[in-house]
């Protein structure tokens, strides 16, 4: 099949994979996976980031449900009190999630001309509260899939962010994808450092090389009773596998280049060290202590991206304090 020859040429050139593709598409996970290939979980970041400044999407819907070790247990129990409508009914009354749901029901929700008026204003906070019920709508989708529902709002509420300086689309919109892609990378990236991505995309091969297998020996295609036999898997797990081998397959197709491909002249060209660059430039002009805040939350340090909570401690100050910088500093670069 061809999507396991691209799964494997992909794999060195995830910088040129994304250069290529088409702005306003979406890509499932899997193909993302497959295109970082060995990257480290620095380069995933970035390729992550690089995504969403080329306004191309990440589709995480069709991962499995995270069920390793104790994190794995409260997630499985996030993601059932999510399909019962339980969230956060069904949560104990000292639970960091059932306060913050509660605490988000109390402010105030914001139509799109009211958040349009209050960017006007300037006023930020007022902006990203009265739209931070988006962030709890949009949270329970990615339930189960490796991040608890708490950080999922936490980055959420960073991508709610990186909406407020685009008006050259309707805001609500503008921010629901901002939202959604934020969440999707914190799930794939999950999956990346867990290692859970590379036995995905093991699974994958597997499945294609057996489905290889029975088309020669059947002289047609399998079904998939016949190759959950002969890889020893459920029969829901082929099935979730094939859907997974199919999308990755109907997106590369749809990738097309949006201009001839060119060769880079030097190393230094690729589109890597270009976002290194500009994110080298835009830091330089923050505050010392906002441009370390932006290091510890994404990462450009060659460190792990801490969530917003780890980073307030590191920086010795509060929650609040750092949602607030992080939002002034967010919104200074994009002027």
């Amino acid at each position: 099949m061809t999507l396991e020859l691209e799964l494997e040429l992909e794999e060195p050139g995830w910088r040129k994979a994304i250069d290529l593709m088409a702005p306003g598409t979406e890509i499932p996970v899997e193909r993302f996976f497959a295109i970082l290939g060995s990257a480290d979980e620095e380069e995933a970041m970035q390729a992550a980031l690089a995504l969403e400044l080329r306004g191309v999407g990440l589709d995480v819907s069709h991962l499995p449900q995270y069920t390793i070790g104790q994190l794995g247990q409260r997630l499985m129990q996030e993601a059932a009190l999510v399909r019962a409508g339980a969230i956060p009914e069904g949560l104990k009354s000292d639970d960091p999630l059932k306060i913050y749901c509660n605490d988000l029901n109390r402010l105030c929700r914001l139509s799109e001309e009211e958040a349009r008026q209050l960017f006007l204003r300037r006023d930020l906070n007022g902006l990203t509260e009265g739209l931070l019920w988006l962030v709890a709508q949009e949270a329970p989708n990615y339930a189960g899939q490796g991040v608890l529902l708490l950080d999922l709002m936490q980055e959420g509420a960073m991508g709610l962010m990186s909406a407020a300086g685009n008006l050259e689309t309707p805001l609500l919109p503008s921010a629901v994808w901002h939202i959604r892609q934020a969440m999707a990378r914190a799930v794939a990236l999950h999956y990346l450092i867990s290692g859970e991505a590379q036995r995905l995309l093991a699974s994958v091969r597997a499945y294609q090389k057996a489905d290889r297998r029975l088309l020669e020996r059947l002289g047609r295609n399998p079904g998939p009773e016949e190759l959950a036999l002969e890889l020893g898997k459920s029969v829901e797990d082929v099935q979730q596998i094939a859907k997974m081998v199919s999308d990755a397959a109907n997106a590369a197709r749809t990738q097309a280049p949006q201009e001839p491909e060119k060769e880079p002249e030097s190393v230094e060209d690729s589109a890597y060290f270009q976002l290194r660059a500009q994110v080298e430039e835009l830091l330089s002009r923050l505050e010392p202590m906002d441009q370390k805040l932006l290091q510890l939350r994404f990462g450009l340090d060659g460190r792990k991206p801490k969530s917003q909570a780890e980073a307030a401690v590191e920086l010795g100050i509060t929650l609040v304090q750092l949602q607030t910088r992080e939002a002034q500093a967010m919104a200074l670069l994009r002027q």
